[in-house]
């Protein structure tokens, strides 16, 4: 348990509970502009990803609101003693500024694009602004 409250850089916030401390205020230097492409289908573990992706330089997000279910976390199953019937629930909570993100409203992209051919727009869009060097 010692190793995972170091890795987290987790805070004791209660008998067993633990804090996670993300360090949202680091900035990843990237010179090269990322496009990344997302809707309602981007959920839980993409949503981490984009999350992290805010983190990085020159990132644009293209389309619309990812799904909103990032605030639990990892399913544990756990089967009750007396019926067996197994009951799944998330093992933590995370807490974000609601000016950044809300739970079922998901992250919102940079450039909304509302469309099914999200990809060939991009693409376009890419071509017909490559600089040459």
């Amino acid at each position: 348990m010692s190793e995972i409250i170091d890795y987290f850089n987790a805070t004791p916030i209660g008998k067993g509970i633990y804090q996670k401390n993300n360090c949202h205020n680091e900035t990843v230097a990237n010179d090269r502009v990322l496009f990344v492409l997302m809707n309602g289908y981007s959920a839980s573990a993409a949503e981490y990803m984009i999350d992290a992706l805010h983190n990085v330089e020159n990132v644009i997000f293209v389309g619309t609101s990812s799904a909103g279910c990032l605030q639990s976390d990892n399913g544990n199953v756990l089967v009750l003693p007396n019926s067996k019937i197994k009951v799944a629930f998330g093992n933590s909570w995370s807490e974000y500024d609601p000016e950044y993100y809300q739970e079922f409203e998901g992250f919102q992209p940079d450039l909304w694009i509302n469309s099914s051919h999200l990809e060939e727009i991009i693409l376009k869009f890419i071509k017909n602004n490559q600089q040459t060097d």
